[in-house]
């Protein structure tokens, strides 16, 4: 049997272990409350809240401890008058104290075996063996891993991993990487767990490393700069685990691996694969990873097979909030910085940050120095700033581990933006190339364009399909990299000319930058935290581009990633865009060269098409009146391609601009004509009621304003409309038991699920206050 003491686990490992247990004990589903204020409640089963089971944890090492705090827990349980009240405790119980609790909480507790020690709890361990394999931060330290022979080349080296090994146990919460590790491990034997600085990647195999050592492994070898220390270490007839971590990390600083380094890594992977009592575990970041796969001997197919990639995306808002709670149960942080972050649910801002990063929570509490440094009201504001201010995780991989032409890729890329299709970015890199490479110390060629993709490949980028098409659309993997770049870009103004002076694309030059530091719409246009203000030589560069290659420059915006196709930019778009950038500049050249470029594509001569009437518009009215000449014809001209409704509503915004010429118009009977058309096309169009309906509110609204004699179609519109609403109350018949139920049940369970994890998360942090005080 079991011999747990239950003292490695926090308050919320301990109850979601007697949970699952009891569950398979009772043949029931408990609802969950979880820590703190739970008004003597952390389970409970009932279809009636007077006369249900209400299950009570306790985690205690003594007696002494546990007994006064039951006492504390009598009024609530008389308040709740269960019909079963069951306390499981971590604390060991003689047949005399259970006695005791049997007479404090009578009637309330039916019989002794609702009192459940800590020999209880091993009991029902040994009995349901699935619940003690399911949470493995229970039994990994009971098999003494932790003192098992540690082996590497230096004492110091087996102290530190030893503690930190301990200190992972403590704080780990499990997500899908760690099972799907552990799949690749048993079924290849040797893992490479790649992914983002930050993410995770050295706590995961840490805890791997535990969970195969109390499975029955014998040693660890920690390899530390060379996997000679692997091929030194390895014993035939004993079973060991080689932990190789940041193995391309370290050496890829000098830009190169020892002497035979790839071909020695690439046989000791084949000894792990034949052998079942050996397990070996790299570590490193993809882009590493990747830029490995093209300079050495790891073309291996099977390693795409070995890979697990840790991403944020597999931690979800609850394991987010675990990892939280469990640093800072751990911790020694102080009282007064941790109600900073309690008061006003201030952890949630921590929680739902979009660069939440596992190791910036580790290095915020962990480390006394930090927290220490930090004034206590103001812990979580510089917790937030810190998130904000990804350089620490970025600036190292960025200037030290990337070729230098990747880096030039990344800062291009950030000035047209995501998502890009990758023959885009390859054209844009070709301009820049083409102009700067021997400046800025980088080849290219097709081949290094590969090659380097490959290399920022899943780490500082993503290359994913089109899901409709066969196109490659380049996106950033994490928002911070695209903060980090900015900031890096900013200082360096030689860069920028640079790369705007060969820019072959529009948005390059109005995406992240601003030629008005003091419009906030502009510093803040883009999702970006604050766009590079630019002024001198840049911003008249800006200007000079801009108005002398408007039509010629190219364009990388795409309207999404599901469906991506570019924008559709008329000649109008790009006007306003440069009208917007330069309102606050007091430049006449500008001026002139909106009027002249706005009368050459609003000639009557141009053929518009109906895709740009709302742009025409828009841009009109913010222009004004005074731009126009042959006003009559530009309205005749206009309103001769409204073909839709949505169409006529914009060419109605015009009346503001040309009263008179607007009145005239309107009055003649082709303008009238034309109008019937519109609404006839429209009502020949629409097969559904709504639809229908709507056209006829703007056919009675038209001949409101406009005189129009609509009375037939509108004849015929309110037949439609009938008929339409037969044929639909026919459809709901058919499917009104089938559809209806179960979309509202889906969005009921939804809003609930949501409901139910915010208060699961508010339960689990108001119980520190109390652990910690």
């Amino acid at each position: 049997m079991p011999d747990y003491t239950f003292t490695n686990l926090s308050p919320l490992d301990f109850e979601e272990l007697c949970r699952d247990l009891l569950q398979k004990e009772l043949e029931i589903r408990f609802e969950s409350f979880g820590p703190g204020k739970d008004a003597g409640i952390d389970f409970r089963y009932t279809t009636d809240k007077s006369n249900g089971i209400v299950v009570q944890c306790k985690r205690y090492e003594h007696w002494k401890d546990l007994w006064p705090s039951l006492k504390k827990e009598l009024p609530k349980v008389r308040q709740l008058q269960p019909y079963r009240y069951i306390l499981v405790t971590s604390c060991p119980i003689n047949d005399t104290q259970k006695s005791k609790i049997l007479k404090l909480f009578d009637p309330y507790i039916l019989n002794r075996s609702d009192i459940i020690g800590r020999g209880d709890l091993n009991n029902l361990l040994s009995d349901f063996r699935n619940v003690e394999l399911n949470h493995p931060k229970l039994w990994i330290p009971s098999t003494n891993v932790l003192e098992r022979v540690l082996h590497s080349r230096v004492v110091n080296q087996v102290i530190a991993e030893k503690k930190q090994i301990e200190r992972t146990l403590q704080v780990y919460v499990e997500n899908e990487s760690y099972a799907r590790a552990v799949k690749i491990l048993n079924e290849r034997r040797w893992v490479i767990i790649s992914g983002i600085p930050g993410i995770g990647k050295t706590t995961l195999a840490r805890m791997l490393v535990a969970s195969f050592m109390a499975q029955g492994f014998e040693e660890l070898v920690t390899a530390s700069d060379s996997i000679r220390d692997a091929f030194e270490l390895a014993k035939e007839d004993t079973s060991q685990i080689f932990f190789f971590d940041d193995f391309l990390g370290r050496v890829f600083l000098n830009k190169e691996l020892p002497t035979n380094e790839d071909k020695r890594i690439k046989t000791f992977i084949d000894i792990a694969e034949g052998n079942k009592n050996k397990l070996f575990i790299l570590t490193t970041r993809e882009y590493i990873l990747s830029q490995a796969i093209q300079r050495y001997e790891f073309r291996k197919p099977s390693i795409e097979l070995s890979k697990c990639i840790v991403e944020l995306e597999h931690y979800t808002r609850k394991n987010r909030a675990r990892i939280l709670y469990n640093h800072l149960y751990y911790s020694n942080i102080g009282v007064a910085h941790l109600n900073d972050l309690l008061r006003d649910k201030n952890y949630l801002k921590i929680i739902d940050h979009k660069n939440y990063s596992p190791r910036l929570v580790e290095e915020m509490i962990s480390i006394e120095d930090m927290w220490r440094s930090i004034p206590h009201g103001e812990f979580t504001n510089r917790f937030l700033e810190n998130l904000e201010d990804q350089e620490l995780i970025w600036s190292t991989a960025f200037e030290n581990e990337i070729s230098r032409f990747s880096q030039y890729i990344l800062i291009n890329l950030i000035t047209a933006g995501t998502p890009i299709y990758y023959e885009d970015l390859r054209t844009l890199m070709v301009a820049f190339a083409s102009r700067f490479s021997q400046k800025y110390g980088f080849s290219y060629s097709g081949l290094d364009f590969k090659k380097a993709m490959r290399e920022l490949e899943q780490c500082f980028i993503s290359v994913d399909k089109a899901k409709y098409g066969d196109e490659l659309i380049v996106t950033f993997h994490n928002p911070s990299i695209e903060d980090f770049l900015i900031n890096y870009l900013r200082s360096d103004e030689d860069l920028i000319y640079d790369i705007l002076d060969a820019a072959p694309l529009f948005n390059q030059f109005f995406n992240i930058f601003t030629l008005d530091g003091s419009n906030p719409v502009q510093m803040f246009k883009t999702k970006l935290r604050g766009r590079i203000v630019v002024d001198g030589t840049i911003k008249e560069l800006i200007i000079n581009r801009t108005m002398s290659s408007i039509a010629e420059l190219g364009s990388s915006e795409l309207e999404s990633i599901d469906f991506p196709r570019k924008k559709r930019e008329g000649p109008y778009s790009r006007l306003d865009i440069l009208r917007g950038e330069t309102r606050g500049i007091n430049d006449k050249r500008i001026d002139e060269f909106l009027k002249a470029e706005f009368t050459k594509v609003s000639s009557p001569s141009l053929l518009m098409r109906p895709e740009d009437y709302r742009e025409y518009v828009c841009l009109s009215r913010r222009l004004g009146p005074d731009y126009f000449e042959n006003k009559p014809e530009i309205l005749k001209r206009f309103f001769a391609k409204v073909c839709r409704i949505s169409q006529f509503e914009e060419f109605e915004k015009l009346e503001p601009l040309f009263p008179e010429e607007y009145e005239e118009l309107t009055q003649t009977d082709d303008f009238k004509e034309h109008l019937r058309d519109v609404i006839e096309r429209e009502t020949d169009d629409a097969d559904d009621s709504e639809t229908l309906e709507s056209v006829l509110a703007a056919a009675e609204q038209m001949n409101h304003d406009y005189n129009v004699f609509i009375q037939d179609l509108k004849d015929t519109l309110e037949e439609k409309i009938e008929e339409a609403k037969e044929e639909e109350e026919g459809e709901d018949e058919n499917n009104e038991q089938i559809i209806l139920p179960e979309n509202n049940e889906k969005d009921e369970v939804e809003e609930n699920a949501d409901d139910d994890e915010d208060k699961n998360i508010d339960s689990m942090f108001d119980s520190l206050r109390e652990l910690k005080s």
